[in-house]
């Protein structure tokens, strides 16, 4: 659908064929991911720090209008956080699974400490409404609690910061560019965004009782990137141009079926 839209608004051959190749890419990717050796603690621990440490590189990149959010990677503007973040849910429950819940809070709090530095609210709300699905299942209690008040105070945070970036009509704006071609063109974006999201959702509710938290997890994660998307301030996934969102989404899918344990083995001792 974002590619006929974008043919249909007359945008360059370029342009539209280069998110046909992002689309391709992130299928790849998604059954090379579904291929990969199981998640362990320790991939997992590796994949929990790397998203925070690859989404720093945005703050030494040259930002817009002091908005660091993407790293140029030759004429494709990268946005890591999109791009890293759907897998790093999977790894912090998986941690959390093998007793590790102290590092993965230390990896979501470092997390969240760039997103509101960035600044990157629409990533950040997406990021703690995708969390609450794990924090629920795996922790409660006064756990829940504090974590609850730790995303909402980034959350908030995140969102006082000034962000003054024009929409991109095929990035930010799509929805209001496909209302631009016609009543029938809206309201066919709007029923795809609304199918990738249902099905995310009706996905949630399948797999074991182990697996669905992070079902549920992505599930928010993507509707949380389209609510903050209707602001026309952050991109809209899948449906607007770009490589990352496709790619990360595909990837954390791809991975969903080797990130909780296949045994039954005593959990290794937990953080002190």
């Amino acid at each position: 659908m974002g590619v006929a839209l974008e043919r249909a608004a007359g945008l360059a051959p370029s342009r539209w064929g280069a998110q046909l190749v992002f689309g391709a890419l992130a299928l790849a990717l998604g059954v090379a991911a579904r291929r990969a050796a199981e998640l362990t603690t320790q991939r997992a621990l590796a994949m929990a720090f790397a998203a925070p440490l690859g989404m720093l590189l945005t703050l030494v990149a040259p930002g817009v209008d002091g908005v660091h959010r993407w790293v140029s990677l030759g004429p494709v503007a990268l946005h890591p956080g999109a791009l890293l973040l759907p897998a790093q849910l999977l790894a912090l429950d998986r941690l959390a699974l093998g007793g590790r819940t102290l590092r993965a809070a230390v990896a979501a709090g470092a997390t969240l400490c760039v997103l509101v530095a960035q600044p990157d609210a629409g990533t950040a709300t997406a990021y703690a409404a995708a969390l609450t699905a794990i924090v629920g299942a795996r922790t409660g209690g006064a756990p829940s609690g504090v974590f609850a008040l730790v995303a909402l105070a980034a959350v908030a945070g995140a969102w006082a910061r000034p962000d003054r970036l024009a929409a991109v009509p095929e990035v930010e704006g799509v929805v209001r560019m496909a209302f631009g071609r016609g009543a029938g063109w809206g309201l066919t974006a709007l029923g795809a965004l609304a199918a990738l999201v249902t099905t995310l959702a009706v996905h949630a509710t399948r797999g074991t009782a182990r697996e669905r938290p992070t079902r549920q997890a992505l599930a928010l994660w993507t509707a949380g990137l389209l609510a903050a998307s209707a602001t026309e301030r952050f991109p809209v996934p899948a449906l607007g141009w770009g490589l990352s969102p496709l790619v990360g989404l595909c990837v954390a899918l791809g991975l969903l079926g080797r990130a909780a344990p296949t045994t039954t083995a005593a959990p290794t001792a937990p953080d002190p």
